[in-house]
């Protein structure tokens, strides 16, 4: 996969952080513009998400979804769930954030993560993949 660039929105960046920090992102960027409003930059690999504050956004009807192809999902479900192990904290398997377990299909393979604003990524890889 090329590098990919999404840009989302957030309740509160420190929060979008821990959780992107404990699951194996990178801190690239973080723009204060004043105490209440800043855009954060994480990535991993070359998956870079934006996210920037927004005051009127409702957590559980951000109903966005977003689909990311990988090319080895196995490995990056590892890597985001043992980073979680690593940092004494639980895989969340419900509620808001929540890492779901791999599950198969006949089109490929996928699990889902949805962070503390509620932004869905489903992360999928293709049947012959």
């Amino acid at each position: 996969m090329e590098s990919l660039l999404l840009l989302l929105p957030c309740v509160n960046a420190a929060e979008q952080l821990r959780f992107y920090t404990s699951i194996g992102f990178d801190i690239i960027a973080v723009n204060r513009y004043n105490k209440k409003n800043q855009d954060i930059l994480v990535a991993y690999k070359n998956i870079f998400l934006q996210f920037y504050t927004s005051k009127n956004l409702l957590v559980n009807e951000n109903t966005g979804i977003k689909y990311l192809p990988a090319d080895n999902i196995e490995q990056l479900y590892e890597t985001f769930t043992s980073s979680l192990r690593i940092n004494g904290q639980e895989i969340p398997r419900a509620g808001i954030p929540r890492i779901t377990e791999i599950e198969g299909s006949e089109d490929g393979r996928h699990f889902t993560v949805v962070d503390p604003s509620g932004n869905t990524f489903i992360i999928k890889t293709e049947k012959g993949d």
